[in-house]
């Protein structure tokens, strides 16, 4: 008589595999919410017009673009040393090929919290 497998054990058995590597994946993903920040940096424009954006040139070396719908109440404060608090996330922008992709530092919900000069 021929040995039957045993199917509860290979179920239970890829299972607790399954499970485990959905955990592993799960903390491995990239975090998309954006997160509450304090950051000390100026506002520039960069780019041509029409295509020019404001954006936020930290001290900690990055750029954040700051949002179409808060760009114009800033934009009279560039050059200016500031200390900001703001949310803060990154999106990656990919071409339709999926050849090439960079990816983008946005703040927005920004609050003055000191200037330079106080």
């Amino acid at each position: 008589m021929p040995l039957r497998p045993n199917i509860p054990y290979r179920f239970y058995t890829l299972l607790v595999f399954s499970l485990a590597a959905a955990v592993f994946l799960w903390n491995c993903r990239e975090k998309v919410s954006p997160e509450r920040v304090v950051l000390e940096g100026r506002f520039s424009m960069v780019g041509n017009m029409p295509f020019a954006k404001l954006v936020f040139r930290a001290s900690d070396g990055k750029t954040y673009e700051v949002v179409p719908r808060e760009a114009d109440r800033f934009k009279t404060m560039q050059g200016a040393r500031l200390r900001i608090e703001c949310l803060a996330g990154s999106v990656v922008l990919e071409t339709a090929d999926r050849r090439y992709a960079r990816r983008v530092y946005y703040i927005r919900d920004i609050r003055i919290r000191k200037k330079g000069g106080e």
